[in-house]
């Protein structure tokens, strides 16, 4: 959307009110390469459609940021999400460039909310990321909305140091449009410093790159921008000169609004120097295209500046015709402001009950799911708890079974070998000679042991161990060792080792 345009009132009839009008009509495009403002519908539309079609890339980035932009006015709400999903996904894909044109419209969105300092930092995070690069078509414009950021904060010297700066890069460019756009914000802040010479050098520069790139737009801001200029001089000549080369840009364009504030003001002009009749043939005409526009504070405007025109060329009845409907009017936008003022109340006061509606549903939602969470919670622990508890019964019923059996198997085992050496205790005793072959000594041995001892010598000298020699007699180890340890007593040894060994002596 373009800049609002407002009458530019001479300042020596209402007042100090010219900065006002200059600064509003050159506050142009606030992004790199954007010289035309205007937001359609169909535009956004059909980049909302391109952005849900196109693959997350690089291009999904410039797509996004030109919405973001196109929003920026309309929608500043939709325009920082949009300029939030931008940087999301060029910081992801490492994309400079698209993290730069994501900061701008972040800024842009802090300046909308009268954050000056905030967007300063966002323009300057943007800039430190696009210099390293060098991208003087990127780098250009940034330094021209810090500079109008410093602008509006009355900090005319950092104002002055970074429009110089971006002045510099589009004339490397040769960029006629930025830089009779930069040229107009410098002028206008030498202006502000009560530097009228320099302000009007800047404005006719810029005037003068606004005719050479053909540009309507630039050439009506720079015309106005240095009939201000020239206001403070007293020389009306130059200062309607200036005057009808804007109104000649705004006739080409078609801008109504643009046409109706410049015949106020030559109409004014005339007004001051008594010139009355040429006075009310040009504020007639701002009369006819303020109505077509239904532009009421200017018609207003009007409507005073013609009644003293009027009343200067001496035909009072006109003047008070025109006083009446001036009357009639300001009751009507009076009223007008009235039914806003309510109608605003009202719909300021529908959107907190439906905001306050909406936020009492979520937070109903958000204590529903925190009860179904805590309930889902409990639910798991307890069957945790339950299948643990199982599992641990399980295992202990496992372990009790294996144990029982265990011990029965041993009982029942140990059963069997008393009951076999019961069984061997019960037949009857047989001499055993010993072998014709024998020596002395293994006479004496069979002598010396008892029967039973000597079996399980003999089964030590074939090397066994305590429990093969009890599997191989049919007795408990604890019977075995009571034997060996008899053994070792009468043979006078004290391990099986000896024993065996004093046997083999004795018989070499």
């Amino acid at each position: 959307m373009d800049a609002p345009f407002y009458p530019f009132f001479r300042t020596r009839i209402v007042g100090p009110l010219l900065c006002l009008t200059v600064i509003l009509l050159s506050t142009t495009e606030k992004l790199a390469a954007n010289k035309d403002r205007s937001i359609s519908d169909s535009t956004i539309e059909r980049l909302t459609q391109q952005i849900e079609q196109i693959d997350p890339d690089t291009n999904k980035v410039k797509l996004l940021n030109d919405l973001g932009l196109k929003l920026t006015s309309k929608d500043p709400k939709a325009s920082k999400k949009t300029a939030l999903e931008a940087l999301e996904l060029a910081e992801k894909l490492q994309f400079p460039r698209g993290i730069a044109g994501a900061y701008n419209l972040l800024a842009l969105h802090e300046d909308h909310l009268g954050n000056y300092e905030k967007a300063i930092e966002i323009f300057q995070d943007a800039l430190d990321i696009l210099e390293p690069a060098g991208s003087k078509e990127d780098i250009a414009p940034v330094l021209q909305n810090i500079s109008k950021m410093y602008h509006v904060m009355s900090d005319f010297d950092n104002a002055l140091a970074y429009g110089h700066r971006g002045l510099s890069m589009y004339q490397s460019l040769k960029d006629n449009n930025g830089i009779a756009n930069t040229l107009n914000s410098i002028g206008l802040i030498y202006r502000n410093q009560n530097e009228f010479e320099l302000a009007e050098e800047y404005h006719r520069r810029a005037l003068s790159h606004a005719q050479k790139a053909g540009n309507n737009h630039f050439i009506a801001i720079a015309s106005l921008n240095l009939a201000g200029d020239l206001d403070y001089k007293d020389d009306y000549d130059l200062v309607l000169q200036s005057f009808q080369e804007a109104l000649v840009a705004f006739r080409e364009m078609g801008d109504k609004k643009g046409e109706a504030i410049v015949y106020n003001n030559i109409g004014t002009c005339h007004l001051e120097n008594d010139e009355f009749e040429r006075a009310v043939e040009f504020l007639l005409q701002s009369i006819e295209k303020t109505k077509e526009i239904e532009f009421k504070a200017l018609l207003a405007h009007n409507y005073n500046m013609i009644n003293h025109a009027y009343a200067g060329a001496g035909n009072f009845e006109q003047a008070h015709a025109y006083t009446l409907l001036l009357n009639t009017l300001n009751e009507e936008m009076l009223n007008e402001a009235k039914v806003n003022a309510i109608t605003e109340m009202e719909t300021q006061y529908q959107v907190k009950r439906k905001e306050q509606a909406i936020l009492n549903q979520q937070n109903e939602i958000a204590i529903l799911e925190k009860d179904k969470q805590i309930r889902n919670y409990l639910l798991i622990i307890g069957v945790s708890v339950v299948i643990l508890i199982g599992i641990l019964v399980w295992v202990w019923f496992r372990n009790y079974q294996q144990k029982r059996a265990m011990e029965e198997l041993a009982i029942r085992h140990q059963l069997d070998l008393y009951v076999r050496e019961i069984e061997l205790l019960k037949r009857p005793k047989v001499s055993v000679s010993p072998p014709e072959t024998s020596t002395d000594f293994q006479i004496a041995l069979a002598g010396l042991l008892s029967e039973r001892e000597l079996e399980v010598f003999q089964e030590l000298a074939n090397g066994k161990t305590n429990k093969e020699m009890a599997d191989a007699l049919f007795v408990s180890v604890n019977t075995i060792k009571s034997h060996l340890k008899s053994i070792y007593e009468k043979l006078d040894v004290k391990n099986r080792t000896q024993a065996v060994k004093k046997v083999l002596d004795a018989q070499t």
